[in-house]
């Protein structure tokens, strides 16, 4: 890095032309920092664009470089969120809509009103109970807040407004297929998983994910068509679609129908961690699947595993560790799981390559460019399954740098610091 600071960065990028937003302010301890954030926050309303906030980072690059990255952020900046903005307006309607997990939520229908720079027309009642806290009544005045200015939220209910509004009632029933509700704590939920459609459609639709099964040309409006025109009713049956009857839907020609069935037959042979993402498993996001996948190394492991060994795994706590009980016992869980293996689908068995035989095992990697072979979340993926912790930015700390096609300054940085730099090709030798 040819800079000293990020000052000295952005002056360059000014001199050269650049577009940048005029306003860049070094401090140099916390008072100063603190009448910065006001300052900004005080002229927030005034600028031409919106803002949530203020990003605060250090100035020095090398000292940034020795901080790091975390896997998504920098440890050298962190940002500072505005208390959210407030306003008043009418509660017209509460709309209650299904999720993936069967869970029925209520969506507030606003009169419109202008809250930090947008048209709010929709806002957040977490459940029942929030409601009745909160005393929201439909036809009453309350209190909207953008919460992060991103997602409105109702605060509570102007008082004095209460005079001739209208309680909410609880609904009874699901409001997309009619199936009795029952209650779970504080939330309502729709047992009906193979008839209702948003269940159905979502499970899909997070079963098809890049993250999960990955089958490319997945989209929602797909897996609508497959609930309502051949009645898919589990993610089993996707690999039941015979060509014949894609070619009869909305939009699907021969091409694309191939292209689907095709995009369905290789996503048979997938990782066990993307399998078990892809079953949906209540609070088992991207990263628990991963733990898990090589904590218990395989499928049966993972289904017969007890709630003492699944709070053994780092990062698993009592409630997470007791919806994946929950979930392996549930009749039809296994059911659809013993349907996917009979139809083909086969999760690879988690393999972590001995310490005596991987050069990467406990090793800090570096990748850069553009690779022919792996994606950036694959050879992420895989460097990871050999034990290596992959980092965002080059420093003495680093053992390898992967570098593919054009690769950028890290590969500069990696030859300064004379740090080994492997190509795409010795690193498939080594592995």
């Amino acid at each position: 890095n040819p800079f000293n600071t990020y000052t000295e960065m952005m002056n360059f990028i000014k001199k050269m032309g650049l577009p940048m937003d005029n306003y860049m302010e070094t401090c140099t301890n916390i008072d100063e920092i603190e009448k910065q954030v006001e300052y900004i926050n005080s002229i927030r309303n005034n600028l031409n664009y919106d803002i949530d906030g203020v990003v605060i980072a250090i100035d020095d690059i090398k000292t940034r470089e020795v901080l790091g990255y975390t896997i998504k952020f920098p440890k050298w900046a962190i940002a500072y969120k505005f208390e959210a903005e407030e306003t008043t307006t009418k509660l017209l309607d509460v709309e209650w809509n299904v999720g993936r997990s069967g869970r029925v939520s209520p969506t507030a229908i606003l009169e419109p009103v202008e809250l930090g720079g947008v048209t709010v027309k929709r806002a957040t009642l977490n459940n029942l109970d929030d409601i009745q806290r909160k005393g929201v009544k439909i036809g009453a005045t309350v209190f909207v807040r953008r919460s992060n200015d991103v997602i409105p939220e109702i605060m509570g209910v102007v008082e004095e407004s209460l005079e001739r509004s209208i309680s909410i009632e609880e609904p009874k029933v699901c409001p997309s297929c009619g199936e009795e509700l029952f209650r779970d704590g504080v939330h309502l939920f729709c047992e009906n998983t193979l008839a209702c459609k948003p269940q159905m459609v979502k499970t899909i639709v997070h079963y098809a994910g890049r993250e999960a099964m990955n089958i490319a040309g997945f989209s929602e409006k797909t897996a609508e068509q497959l609930f309502e025109k051949l009645g898919i009713k589990s993610i089993a049956d996707l690999y039941r679609i015979k060509k014949d009857e894609l070619v009869g839907l909305e939009k699907f020609g021969d091409k694309k129908a191939t292209n689907l069935l095709t995009a369905l037959e290789n996503s048979k042979e997938c990782e066990l961690s993307s399998f078990i993402y892809g079953l949906g498993i209540p609070n088992v996001g991207k990263k628990t699947a991963k733990d898990l996948s090589k904590k218990f190394k395989t499928l049966k492991n993972i289904e017969k595993a007890s709630f003492e060994e699944l709070i053994s795994v780092p990062d698993i706590g009592d409630i997470v560790a007791k919806t994946i009980v929950e979930f392996f016992s549930l009749d039809k869980s296994r059911e659809t799981i013993n349907e996917l293996l009979n139809l083909g689908v086969t999760p690879r068995e988690e393999q972590v390559q001995q310490i005596d035989e991987n050069p990467f095992k406990d090793k800090t990697i570096v990748v850069t460019g553009s690779l022919k072979e792996f994606s950036r979340n694959e050879i992420k993926d895989k460097l990871e399954s050999f034990g290596a912790k992959v980092a965002g930015s080059v420093s003495k700390k680093t053992d390898f740098v992967i570098v593919g096609e054009d690769p950028g300054s890290k590969y500069n940085k990696a030859i300064e610091l004379g740090i080994r730099v492997i190509s795409e090709e010795e690193f498939k030798g080594m592995i």
